[in-house]
């Protein structure tokens, strides 16, 4: 399989040149320099521009020294962008001319440089992979493929595809639907998520066709997400273990971090096997799927029932609030003008209080009751998605969380409100009796 040494370094270096944002005919030392001058003759930097700086930073040390990286390769720097493909939904992909006659397509993986990329990459992509079909990306990454095929699969003895994170599983697809006639060298996910069971049975004929060529290596919790494609080569691999001491997500996230895992590559450049973290044997035990008709449809219909059970619950919140405060002001302001009346009629040793403005206290009532059949009605929808959620998964375990505390916080105020509901319609009674008492006083 192999072509040259450093093999892995070799494609996890392309998908470091898949962050860059190199232009066409640009070799990559000629982008790393570029980016780097521009940075650090500037002092307006927002945080793409960030991000860029420190992959350039990443890739020069790793064709310089190659400390702490193992033995350095100038010779990648030779590399030219031949051609580049970044679109609208946040797919990002290059082919790289490696000048032996072969070619790499990069793939890049989520951002987080702003809340656009945010939504594109981690939300309609990375939740995107619940769904049955392909992702907006994923098509991306096949129409990709297949036009490089179409311009360059003449000039090229055979393609590597790689990517790292959401770039590892774009890769993955990739080879999985390359046009027939494309010679796939190999593919390697470097620590990015699998797929959905349907998605698996959809393409059970390209994966019987393509899954020998893919390499998945796994080393933070993020590779183990979903299903792994059969056939193909799954490995978790060396690599640092700052979550050994602080099992937390974030120091998850951090180890999912390339930078974590060259420094374990041996002396060829080439992954070493290793033991999962303790964060990534969790997420293994919820490795299944979420299995959703459409989980785009599901994440909008998630926000928005969640936001407008938030709106329901926060109106029901000031409605409560001044029901309260109206019905216990009210109430005592009707106390004392009753009582004072009947004293001034009756004289200082009468004592009776009775409620007016009955069909105020009635309007109240059923207001509240309103509220409380409008929140049970939210609740209800919420716990139908709860239990089309077929599957376990650490990201359908995240949403399964949050759907059970909005269930118990409408359950909740929908308690409070039929609470308020039977206070209301009480007083109203109460109203009512000390009314037939006043007025039978005077029949």
């Amino acid at each position: 399989m192999a072509k040259q040494n450093n093999e892995d370094l070799r494609l996890l270096f392309a998908t470091q040149a898949a962050y860059l944002d190199g232009e066409e005919g640009e070799t990559v030392q000629q982008a790393v320099d570029r980016i780097i001058n521009a940075y650090e003759s500037s002092t307006n930097h927002d945080g793409y521009i960030e991000k860029q700086y420190e992959v350039a930073t990443y890739m020069r040390d790793i064709m310089g020294s190659g400390e702490p990286y193992g033995k350095n390769v100038p010779e990648y720097g030779n590399w030219k962008y031949e051609k580049v493909e970044r679109r609208g939904d946040g797919f990002a992909g290059c082919l790289l001319d490696t000048q032996d006659g072969d070619a790499i397509l990069g793939f890049r993986g989520s951002e987080s440089y702003d809340a656009s990329q945010v939504a594109n990459d981690w939300i309609i992509a990375d939740v995107g992979l619940l769904n049955n079909t392909d992702t907006s990306q994923q098509r991306d990454a096949q129409e990709f493929t297949r036009q490089v095929y179409k311009e360059y699969g003449k000039q090229y003895n055979s393609f590597d595809l790689t990517g790292h994170s959401l770039g590892g599983n774009l890769a993955e697809h990739a080879t999985l639907t390359a046009p027939d006639g494309m010679k796939i060298n190999r593919c390697v996910n470097f620590d990015g998520p699998g797929y959905s069971d349907e998605y698996l049975k959809y393409h059970a004929a390209d994966i019987k066709k393509n899954a020998k060529y893919i390499d998945h290596y796994q080393w933070s919790w993020v590779g183990t997400l979903l299903l792994q494609v059969p056939g193909s080569h799954y490995m978790t691999v060396d690599a640092e273990n700052q979550d050994g001491k602080n099992y937390n997500f974030k120091a998850g996230l951090y180890r999912h971090d390339t930078k974590n895992m060259i420094t374990h590559l041996d002396k060829n450049g080439n992954v070493v096997k290793g033991d999962k973290s303790l964060l990534s044997i969790i997420a293994g035990t919820v490795v299944d799927v979420l299995e959703v008709t459409d989980s785009l449809l599901l994440l909008s219909a998630l926000l928005k029932i969640a936001n407008e059970g938030h709106k329901v619950i926060q109106t029901m919140k000031d409605v409560a609030d001044k029901v309260k405060e109206a019905v216990v002001s009210g109430f005592n302001w009707l106390k004392d003008t009753v009582s004072s009346w009947f004293k001034n009629m009756f004289g200082p040793s009468f004592t009776g209080v009775y409620e007016i403005s009955i069909s105020g206290v009635k309007g109240i009532g059923q207001s509240m009751e309103t509220a409380s059949k409008r929140i049970n009605k939210i609740g209800e929808e919420v716990a139908d998605i709860s239990k089309g959620l077929k599957y376990n998964s650490l990201a359908g375990s995240y949403y399964k969380s949050k759907l059970s505390l909005l269930c118990v916080g409408l359950a909740s105020d929908m308690v409070k409100a039929k609470s308020l509901a039977n206070a209301a319609k009480t007083a109203a009674q109460y109203a009512s009796d000390y009314d037939g008492r006043a007025a039978s006083c005077y029949s």
